[in-house]
């Protein structure tokens, strides 16, 4: 069950449905709102479209790692897939070996005693990317699956008005597109949501239908990645075998 190629998809187009969908009740300032709620929302799920790779080698005694400080990790990286993070040692392609998620109770217990070494083992919070014992070789090489910030369009005050933004700071407009307004299945979640959300503000009790039609949605999308990442999952353990 895959999509098609990336439509045409923007945020003027999914706001003119949405429009005509509630008969013009809620003007364009309102519809944007639910839709940029609608992206957050989604934000952090593992989609087809948001899960990328990252691939660097560590510092030897740097033990934590933040998106977009220099030191490998990608600047657009929310989260990191949990089970599917390796270490090649000394960046053989050969000597992989699965790195262990722990808690930050956990890493902050082990680094009085496990402190210097190969990493093992790895934790994810506030932003920060927690290696186990701290690394001893620069030659170690990290990999793993992420999921990628697309970004969200805000509304912003300005000191003298409330202005929408696009994520790359110009000014937003009906032309503005990610992947959350392109793919089929990913812009009717996000359409389907905000639907669900206006139709809820104003007590109309087509609610329950978006909210059903959503999750019909969330159900393709979900299956659609599944089968993407299968075929993926599948290149990248042959790649470390």
């Amino acid at each position: 069950m895959a999509s098609p190629d990336p439509a045409a998809g923007n945020l003027g187009t999914t706001t003119r449905q949405i429009s005509d969908d509630l008969h013009a009740l809620v003007d364009q300032d309102r519809i944007w709102r639910a839709i940029a709620a609608s992206m957050r929302f989604h934000a952090s799920n593992r989609l087809f479209f948001t899960e990328r790779q990252f691939e660097f080698a560590v510092t030897s005694g740097r033990a934590n790692y933040a998106p977009g400080d220099g030191f490998g990790l990608p600047a657009d990286l929310q989260e990191i897939v949990r089970n599917r993070v390796y270490l090649r040692y000394r960046g053989l392609t050969n000597q992989s070996q699965h790195m262990e998620w722990i808690s930050q109770e956990e890493y902050e217990l082990r680094q009085q005693w496990d402190t210097v070494g190969t990493p093992i083992a790895w934790t994810f919070t506030g932003k920060l990317l927690k290696l186990v014992p701290t690394p001893n070789n620069s030659a170690d090489v990290i990999t793993a699956p992420y999921v990628a910030n697309l970004g969200i369009p805000r509304f912003q005050w300005t000191g003298s008005a409330y202005v929408w933004f696009a994520p790359d700071g110009s000014t937003l407009t009906d032309a503005y597109t990610n992947d959350f307004l392109q793919w089929d299945f990913a812009e009717q979640l996000t359409r389907y949501r905000a639907m669900y959300e206006l139709c809820k503000s104003l007590k109309d009790p087509d609610a329950e239908t978006w909210l059903g039609s959503w999750l019909e949605a969330k159900s393709r999308l979900e299956d659609e990645t599944d089968e993407k990442m299968a075929g993926g999952m599948t290149r990248l353990v042959a790649r470390l075998l």
